[in-house]
């Protein structure tokens, strides 16, 4: 009678401490690499439905993350191919520039909170044509690495640079006002 209540009442803490044991473990949904730790407190309370942590998961393409200005997103879009550098990589002289492809635009403008400007965002993946120019160099890449990524939109000649200011003027010198 005693022992039994003794026992129901350890039964009970024990249950209540597996549950405190089972909530101090946190488990990703999938293998991959830490990118950004948000939350440093030892033994702190997180706070339901907050970020603690960015997975890139394991074996995914790398997808390189951009901006594009405000005043430059007319003549973006999905498909366009991009040049891409790694000054991590500057060192590697045989490196020539790695092929990319956009693959997602925002549909609104987001503002940097340092700089107020506005831009969208932009995805571009490395193209299998960009991974065998990393591959022929030994340089794998890693989460989080710089990159400048140059997107392609249209393409000139050097008489195309050297033409069109005179067409310009021509253009200009025939208009009534």
């Amino acid at each position: 009678s005693d022992t039994q209540r003794k026992l129901a009442d350890m039964r009970a803490r024990a249950s209540g401490l597996k549950d405190i044991v089972q909530r101090a473990h946190i488990k990703a949904p999938m293998d991959g690499t830490v990118t950004s730790l948000v939350i440093r407190t030892i033994g702190g309370v997180i706070p339901a439905g907050k970020p603690i942590l960015e997975i890139v998961p394991q074996g995914e393409p790398l997808i390189i993350e951009g901006q594009i200005a405000a005043t430059e997103s007319n003549n973006i879009h999905i498909g366009l191919k991009a040049d891409i550098q790694f000054p991590s990589f500057a060192h590697v002289k045989t490196l020539k520039e790695v092929k990319g492809e956009v693959i997602h635009i925002g549909a609104d403008t987001v503002q940097d909170p340092n700089t107020h400007m506005l831009y969208y965002p932009v995805k571009i993946r490395i193209t299998p044509e960009g991974e065998a120019e990393l591959l022929k160099n030994h340089l794998v890449l890693q989460t989080g690495i710089p990159a400048d990524a140059m997107i392609v939109v249209a393409s000139r000649t050097l008489a195309d640079y050297l033409i069109q200011p005179f067409t310009v003027m021509f253009k200009k010198s025939f208009n009534e006002q």
